[in-house]
Parts: structure tokens; sequence; C-alpha cells
């Protein structure tokens, strides 16, 4: 098992990546651009190739990036639903470019969309960006808390949209602990915890948790 932090890219990513050596990770998830916006500065080439190169001369790895918080793959709105769908391509890209092994994202809130029908939507949301997208970045979906209308909470509506993708193989998933014990998913003791890893594999598969 590896440890490390979400790094703030203020200053560039070669600049993250010497403050996640400051801090003695092991790995880094970072943002590619401002998470609260649409759209997205361009990377600088050369930027991208020094926080390669430092990740690798640190080992660093894997390095993951993070989805912004605005696109909705669940949303019942087709502009915004489009919307959502290019960013994830987009973020695919902008991972590779930055040599980071997973993409993570948020499912969304469905609104007024039936929930089978939001789950069968995200599920197309992600095939899609990883066919148009042809590179090794696995997409790995988080786990939500159930805020509101929120998909995505628990294990057997994630184990739907794996099922609807076929178990592609760059599809995993990102278990957050916090979201998790939220939606009801205990781990303080080893009881509870050793439950929950089976209930994991029973629905998810170890192997898909990264």
């Amino acid at each position: 098992m590896r440890f490390g932090f979400h790094i703030g890219i203020g200053g560039g990513f070669a600049a993250a990546a010497e403050r996640a050596k400051a801090l003695r990770c092991e790995t880094m998830q970072v943002f590619s651009a401002n998470p609260r916006g649409w759209k997205a500065k361009e990377i600088d080439p050369t930027d991208a190739e020094n926080f390669q190169n430092k990740c690798k001369l640190y080992n660093i790895h894997p390095v993951v990036v993070h989805m912004p918080y605005l696109p909705n793959l669940a949303t019942h709105k087709k502009d915004i639903f489009k919307k959502s769908v290019d960013v994830l391509k987009r973020e695919l890209r902008r991972a590779e470019m930055l040599g980071a092994s997973f993409l993570v994202t948020h499912l969304g809130k469905r609104q007024e969309l039936p929930l089978q029908d939001a789950l069968r939507q995200v599920a197309e949301a992600v095939a899609e960006a990883i066919s148009d997208v042809n590179n090794s970045v696995m997409v790995l979906l988080e786990n939500t808390a159930g805020q509101g209308s929120e998909v995505g909470n628990t294990l057997e509506e994630l184990a739907q949209i794996l099922e609807h993708l076929e178990g592609h193989k760059r599809v995993g998933f990102c278990w957050d602990t916090a979201h998790g014990f939220e939606a009801g998913y205990d781990f303080r003791t080893k009881e509870k915890l050793d439950e929950l890893v089976r209930m994991l594999e029973e629905y998810l598969g170890l192997e898909s948790i990264k």
C-alpha cells in the first residue's frame, strides 16, 4: 500500500511534485485545472514533462487526476450531460499528458432522472469516453455519500454500473472511506472492516479498487 495526498498545482505541476516529495508522498492526486470551472487552461508540455520526470525521480506513483466538480454524468439535462462527457474525455487526455494512471470521477446527481436510467447513463458516458480516448488511463468511479439525488452511494448501484460496462478493463473504483461511512458502511472495528472488505469483493472485486 502506498500513501500520499491530494496536492495543489499552484505554480505548476512540477512544483506540485516538489511539494509531494517534501510531504514524503509515495503517491499523489491532483486536479489538472480549476475544479470549480468548466474550462481548462492548456497544460504546458514542458511542465508536464518535468512533472513526469520528478515523479519518476522521487518514486511517486501512481499519479491520480481528479475530475472537476461541475460535470454531472447522471443529470437529466442533456446540455449538461454533453458538457460533462466532453470534460471526461478532455481529462482523460490531460491525465495521459501528466503520466497519470487513474482519473477519478464523481458520478453526479440524477435529479429528475429515474435511478436505473441514471446508472445506465453514467455507464454509457464512461464507455463513450474510454472508447473515444484510446489511452491507458483507467477511469475510477468514486462512491458517494448519497446526499440528495447522488448516485453511486451503495455497492449495489456501483455493481450495476460495472455490469452495464461489462467489466471493462479501463474502469475501476475509488472507494472514498468518508463517503462510504456516511452512506452506512462502517469500518470502525476489525469485524466491520472485514465485512466491508468481503462486500467490496462480492460486489466489485477487490482487484477493481485502486
